[in-house]
């Protein structure tokens, strides 16, 4: 009967040793890099550009993520904007199995918006319809993550409504310390 006791504490104290990296490594910081194409829209003329990014965020546990992003959207010239702005999102995460998620994220965005007054679009009235400054927004994104040790890639479509509607393709890689 004792070596009985003994076996299974054994067992059982190897199995949860075992376990204890593997939820401690469900936690922390990343850090990555993200291509963008921005497909922005205002008044009916449309515009496509790719733009860079920078992404840093800290997993809570395997299904919630807290992620901030710096990026530039791109030099629009067909709507005379030029864009570059910051993110802040809480990340929802549906894991298929230990390689890939789903994801789903919503946020805020802000814009600082460069105007070019020759070329920006007007509407019915006359009257410019995008304006240089700060704009900010909530954001709603979709996505599918693939997991390689301590990287990951992933895609996401991402939609803002900003002076202009921004309709956002991404892909991206980051690394978990």
């Amino acid at each position: 009967m004792i070596y009985k006791t003994l076996n299974f504490a054994t067992t059982f104290s190897t199995l949860l040793m075992l376990s204890l990296p593997a939820a401690a490594s469900e936690r922390g910081f990343y850090g990555g890099l993200t291509i963008s194409q921005f497909e922005a829209e205002e008044q009916g003329i449309s515009s496509s550009e790719t733009g860079l990014g920078i992404i840093a965020g800290y997993t809570f546990n395997r299904y919630i993520d807290l992620e901030a992003s710096v990026f530039d959207a791109g030099d629009h010239n067909d709507l005379g904007m030029k864009a570059e702005g910051v993110s802040l999102s809480v990340v929802g995460k549906y894991p298929i199995n230990d390689d890939w998620q789903l994801f789903a994220e919503f946020g805020g965005v802000s814009l600082d918006l460069a105007i070019d007054e020759s070329t920006t679009t007007v509407d019915t009235q006359g009257l410019e319809t995008l304006s240089d400054g700060r704009d900010s927004s909530f954001f709603y994104g979709f996505g599918v993550k693939y997991n390689i040790g301590q990287w990951s890639l992933f895609g996401k479509n991402s939609q803002a409504d900003t002076d202009a509607d921004f309709n956002i393709f991404t892909l991206g890689a980051a690394y978990r310390f």
